[in-house]
């Protein structure tokens, strides 16, 4: 490993009376991207607060390149070295690239001018293809993420925490974030990179660290590592492979001719049955969530309203009482039953949770999501929309989220995908319909194509797809 950059010893932190925190050890080596992984709840969003400066260190010992190291304030965190990019960025839209790249440096109020000749100087060093003066609203996520890596060059940064950045982007956003991450490394500056896809976590770290219950149970070198043994070190226990074989298609549940929307550049035919899933893909300009959207209108008006539409946290739902979003669907209950149903499904779902009377919004992100999918799993509609069902979620949630739509197929719902995970859509869905420049360019059964298949759609709207051997039907694909 490389010269040590950060070093922690035996580090505890609290969350109210929860230990969450239980004497961590980890190091970081300079011009080093450790991947950090671990079920929700484990601990790393609470590191990652401490090292970053909003949590204050309660015990234990941090080094930072050999001086003690416990910041108060993040703004203590950067004039250390310490930069976080955080999920949702967090950055008022009408701000531009130039001004968030500077509005933690002593440049923060200078002159227009003076900014844009400092930012040309970052942005020189990183290639990237962005307008310094382009408000920060109007870039894809992809490119808030760039915008972000450029902010944290300028502040300096010796160490940079990507706080599941990639959750939110496609997989070639994702391959940009890590070309990004790479030159970061190149310039000298270490990365701590949390993420729940095992793979894209292997493919851009050095090592790999698993948190479990506070503590890190086990580090290797990322081209050594494993899934499944990633697995077991997170969960104290494996996953069982998917097998399935292709569910035959039931009867006709929705049938769109003609199908527009704006996103779309042409009409859109289509039949959901009911028995099968339907993955929806495509980059994220391509229209793939505007026809699931039309979709869900179409299922609306010619179901009787007998749709289930599950598109990420409403407000609505993070208002709602955690007892009633786990139950939705479970009639006749009194409040006792409703309260002890909930606690079931918190259970099942490995939800941390210690009200389940308080909303939905004071639980973590990861618990969020799982919520959301839990609140379909009893529908009693015939249509059940899922706008990336999976994000922010942990390997172990991600097993019950499949389980909830087997379920939900095995009772003849037809069930409509969104997701920019491939390998989720290949082990997941029966059909996928794949978007290119707002047209459906194939609609393609998935046990005959592979991941490259979809993506050669994806990115150019045409494929020469080859059939992949399967044994059994389907292929088999782990749930990681």
């Amino acid at each position: 490993m490389p010269h040590t950059l950060l070093e922690i010893r035996g580090l505890h932190q609290y969350r109210g009376f929860r230990h969450v925190l239980r004497g961590l050890d980890l190091t970081i080596g300079h011009a080093e991207i450790l991947g950090l992984v671990g079920r929700n709840g484990s601990g790393k969003s609470t590191l990652i607060k401490t090292v970053g400066g909003q949590l204050a260190p309660r015990e234990g010992t941090m080094l930072l390149d050999g001086a003690p190291y416990g910041p108060q304030s993040p703004a203590q965190a950067r004039e250390a070295g310490v930069s976080v990019i955080e999920q949702d960025f967090a950055v008022a839209p009408e701000v531009t690239v130039v001004e968030n790249m500077l509005r933690h440096t002593d440049l923060a109020q200078a002159p227009r001018q003076e900014q844009l000749m400092r930012g040309v100087q970052v942005l020189g060093r990183t290639g990237f293809d962005l307008d310094l003066e382009r408000p920060f609203g109007e870039l894809d996520p992809a490119g808030q993420a760039l915008a972000e890596v450029l902010r944290v060059q300028a502040e300096g940064a010796r160490l940079v925490i990507f706080d599941e950045v990639s959750a939110v982007l496609d997989d070639l956003e994702i391959s940009q974030l890590h070309a990004a991450a790479r030159l970061l490394r190149e310039s000298g500056c270490s990365i701590l990179h949390i993420a729940h896809r095992l793979e894209e976590v292997t493919a851009l770290s050095d090592r790999v660290a698993v948190v479990r219950d506070g503590v890190v149970v086990e580090v290797v070198d990322a081209d050594r590592a494993e899934a499944d043994d990633l697995v077991r070190a997170m969960l104290d226990r494996g996953l069982p492979e998917r097998h399935q074989a292709q569910r035959p298609a039931g009867r006709e549940v929705l049938t769109v001719r003609g199908l527009a929307a704006d996103g779309l550049a042409e009409p859109v035919d289509l039949t959901l049955h009911g028995g099968q899933v339907l993955g929806v893909v495509g980059l994220r300009t391509s229209g793939a969530r505007d026809l699931v959207l039309a979709l869900a209108r179409q299922a609306e008006a010619h179901t009787d309203g007998r749709v289930a539409h599950v598109a990420g946290r409403s407000d609505d739902q993070l208002e709602a009482r955690q007892s009633d979003v786990l139950t939705a669907g479970l009639e006749g209950l009194d409040e006792h039953e409703r309260l002890q149903a909930a606690f079931v499904r918190a259970i099942e779902f490995e939800m941390e949770t210690s009200n389940l009377h308080a909303p939905v919004k004071n639980l973590s992100g990861g618990d969020q999501q799982k919520a959301s999918i839990a609140s379909v799993a009893e529908t009693t509609a015939d249509v059940v929309v899922l706008e990336h069902p999976t994000r922010g979620v942990d390997v172990g949630a991600r097993t019950r989220a499949y389980d909830v739509v087997d379920e939900l197929v095995a009772r003849g719902k037809a069930v409509v995908v969104l997701t920019s995970d491939l390998s989720e859509v290949l082990s997941m869905c029966d059909r996928v319909a794949v978007l290119h420049q707002g047209r459906v360019v194939a609609v393609l059964d998935t046990a005959d194509v592979d991941e490259d298949v979809v993506m050669d759609y994806a990115l150019t709207g045409a494929s020469a797809p080859r059939r992949v051997s399967r044994e059994g039907g389907r292929r088999s694909a782990p749930r990681h």
